[in-house]
């Protein structure tokens, strides 16, 4: 049976989103890749394939697009964290299953901890070309910058006009492999008392956007709009755990996802 549908579509808050929702319904079959580093690993809550972004997003979307089975396909970092292992298709998530159809989208956790933009691009071999539930990627949801700012690590530091063309390698070579692929930029959240220290990385993705014409989720502005000043847990309250300065609790994770439901779908989840 289809499932319920607990919310309704309105405008999407940019047209491009709305896009990108069309072709998620057109298409028989849609596999979008989440691209990232320890936030789209999950890190933070205990039970990460259940309680991440991508695991909540999944859920949202299935609601939104009762029409289509959906899948959450959760990869794993190996042993060296250098590269995403995936489940055997058997093991794939169904979180939404609707009789008399085979259309699906399937989407698939790519995040190690600890990634900036050039490692995620020395491992592009996870989501370029790669094939899950028999097809490509369509979609890449791609989120980096808190640790390309770690001014004091100089195996990850990337001063902001670098990681800015690290962000452009990383879509130009996307991009040759998946030319008709869709993108969503996401802004890097927050990293303690010195989250603002990421407006300039923000910034720097948001110039990429404008100037690729790709649509863009501020999510460090929801986290800065977010904090106040004196509260528990960095200023974020319960949307950080004690003694982690951005690895987001399950509150947390889900507010992130509500925001990509507002932004993709133009709609606030119930």
């Amino acid at each position: 049976m289809k499932p319920e549908n607990s919310s309704t579509p309105t405008t999407p808050v940019d047209p491009r989103f709305g896009e990108i929702v069309q072709r998620m319904k057109d298409m028989p079959n849609y596999l979008i890749f989440m691209v990232g580093d320890s936030l789209t690993e999950g890190i933070g809550v205990p039970d990460r394939k259940n309680l991440d972004f991508t695991a909540k997003f999944t859920e949202k979307l299935a609601k939104l697009i009762p029409e289509k089975n959906v899948y959450r396909i959760d990869g794993v970092r190996t042993n060296h964290a250098t590269a995403i292992l995936y489940p055997e298709e058997e093991d794939h998530v169904q979180i939404q299953k609707v009789e008399g159809t085979t259309d699906e989208i399937a989407v698939a956790r790519c995040g190690i901890g600890g990634n900036t933009v050039k490692r995620i691009i020395n491992r592009s071999t996870d989501y370029i070309g790669k094939e899950l539930r028999g097809r490509t990627g369509d979609l890449f949801i791609i989120m980096s910058g808190i640790n390309d700012s770690a001014v004091r690590n100089e195996d990850k530091y990337a001063a902001p006009p670098v990681y800015k063309e690290h962000l452009n390698t990383l879509l130009d070579m996307i991009s040759a492999e998946h030319k008709e692929a869709d993108f969503i930029l996401m802004t890097p959240t927050y990293a303690g008392q010195n989250g603002r220290t990421l407006d300039v990385y923000a910034d720097e993705m948001k110039a990429v956007a404008k100037e690729r014409n790709i649509p863009l989720i501020d999510q460090h502005k929801l986290w800065l709009d977010h904090w106040v000043e004196g509260a528990e847990h960095c200023g974020q309250g319960d949307w950080l755990s004690e003694g982690d300065s951005c690895h987001p609790t399950a509150v947390g994770y889900e507010a992130m996802a509500d925001e990509m439901i507002r932004c993709v779908f133009g709609v606030k989840p119930e």
